[in-house]
């Protein structure tokens, strides 16, 4: 296996990999599936476990005004699941695999081998990954999720400020 190829093909799926694990930009695109995965029951358990005042408002205003100010924060899916008194957990969102399409003119710029088809990269040691006619696509596996919350606080704020 060429080291070069190995060197940039490693380096473009990390740079992929951090991306989508960490960028407020990758959070806010798994934002638009918070929706479909809000629990009403959990959201009205913890504004009576955290003695909230609803105001007279109703779980479903509550909630849609609540959609409207939640946040995204990156978290390890293995990572402590214990219920946080000072915020509520709307759902985390796994991320699962990370596709990431490599051309073959980016990797032969970058390590100065010329590839004549995907072959070379067989050869290589890049059999198992998916190749079309100008490129290669590798999946990596992540062990992250984004979690999206509102602090109790910003609950409390928008049942007043309704």
């Amino acid at each position: 296996m060429n080291t070069a190829i190995e060197e940039y093909l490693e380096a473009c799926t990390s740079e992929a990999l951090d991306y989508t694990n960490h960028h407020k930009d990758s959070g806010d695109n798994y934002a638009t599936l918070v929706p479909d995965n809000l629990d009403q029951r959990e959201l009205a358990n913890y504004l009576d476990m955290q003695c909230i005042d609803t105001c007279g408002l109703d779980i479903d205003t509550i909630a849609d005004t609540m959609l409207l100010h939640f946040k995204m924060r990156p978290a390890h899916m293995f990572e402590s699941r214990q219920p946080d008194l000072h915020s509520f957990t709307i759902t985390s969102l796994q991320v699962g695999e990370i596709e990431t399409q490599i051309s073959y003119t980016d990797i032969e710029e970058a390590t100065d081998i010329r590839l004549v088809n995907e072959a070379v990269l067989s050869e290589a040691g890049y059999g198992d990954y998916h190749h079309d006619n100008d490129s290669i696509t590798i999946t990596t596996s992540s062990d992250f999720i984004w979690v999206a919350y509102i602090t109790r606080e910003g609950l409390k704020e928008i049942i007043t400020d309704y």
